[in-house]
């Protein structure tokens, strides 16, 4: 039997509109979700200490002269006065530290597209980072969450797969703070407490408790892999026109029973870029410190600041350039 024209044209367009009816009821569900979850659920770490992140980003990808990056862990968010770097070393400074977790790669991979010719970065990681050590994706989350510009990042970075198993647990502990389950702050810091250089940069004039624990993470080796990545960066930095130094974080001097001399060449041999300074000099009293034996207090970051200046004078052809020498 041969169906009439007009039945089978009525019946094509039946199946065509079926579709189309689900695919529009489909997209008034999802976009109702996509906006409760981006834009109400998500953003409920914006005014805590990892959300600072968002600024440091904002403001590497701002600058477009030459500049300074400092790159690590907390030790480095806490560690440097960036304000007396950029007027001893004029230029820009960008604090890039923030917690070590997030780990060396992941914030290299976000700084790379951004690094440029006359860029100079200094990495002082913390001691635990010289053995491998995997990113925590749900820390990495409460830094970005809705902000576009990182994640994009975080994402062409290679960093996908990682942030995609972090996201129900974080989306998990956004929403009980969204519905106020959980009103306790990610951390007591704030990220206004950072300035415009992206130093942690609360007044803190004196040590509190805390602050000898570091040492016992003190590691005395290099891993084969992070000298690798590192190299690989390094590689990478140089074909851009720039310059990688490794530095290195605050240490305690009480109760230190690492040999820094044995570390140092182990650093040295294992990089094929400058360890520009030496690790006796970052060697300082518990009076320095602040909170834990990886952050200063505002006269050890002071005293710190001044000493990098000295190891990248000695290192790059900069001259005596501003008045603390």
């Amino acid at each position: 039997m041969r169906w009439p024209r007009y039945a089978m044209i009525r019946l094509n367009r039946r199946f065509m509109k079926q579709p189309l009816q689900f695919i529009l009821k489909l997209m008034l569900i999802i976009i109702p979700c996509f906006i409760l979850v981006v834009f109400i659920v998500m953003p409920q770490y914006e005014t805590e200490y990892m959300a600072s992140l968002r600024d440091k980003y904002a403001r590497v990808r701002a600058i477009k002269e030459p500049k300074i990056l400092l790159v690590g862990g907390s030790n480095v968010a806490f560690g440097f006065d960036s304000a007396l770097l950029e007027a001893e070393m004029q230029m820009p400074v960008v604090n890039f530290g923030l917690h070590a977790n997030l780990t060396q790669a992941f914030v290299s991979d976000l700084l790379k597209p951004h690094i440029n010719d006359g860029d100079i970065i200094v990495i002082a990681p913390e001691y635990y980072h010289y053995p491998d050590q995997d990113c925590d994706y749900v820390l990495t989350w409460l830094a970005i969450e809705n902000d576009w510009p990182l994640f994009i990042a975080a994402v062409r970075a290679g960093h996908l797969g990682g942030l995609l198993d972090a996201f129900p647990t974080y989306f998990h502990r956004a929403m009980k703070k969204f519905l106020n389950a959980d009103e306790s702050p990610e951390n007591e810091l704030s990220r206004a407490l950072f300035n415009e250089w992206g130093d942690y940069a609360v007044i803190r004039p004196r040590r509190v408790a805390g602050a000898g624990e570091a040492n016992a993470f003190i590691s005395t080796g290099l891993s084969d892999y992070l000298g690798a990545y590192w190299n690989g960066l390094n590689d990478y930095v140089l074909a851009r026109g720039a310059t990688l130094y490794m530095s290195c974080p605050p240490i305690v001097s009480e109760g230190l029973l690492v040999n820094l001399d044995d570390l140092q060449l182990r650093l040295e041999d294992g990089l094929d870029f400058p360890v520009i300074s030496q690790l006796a000099d970052y060697v300082y009293p518990l009076d320095y410190f602040y909170d834990t034996g990886f952050h200063l207090n505002d006269y050890g970051r002071r005293v710190r600041t001044e000493q990098l200046v000295r190891d990248l004078i000695n290192f790059g052809d900069y001259g005596i350039i501003g008045g603390m020498f």
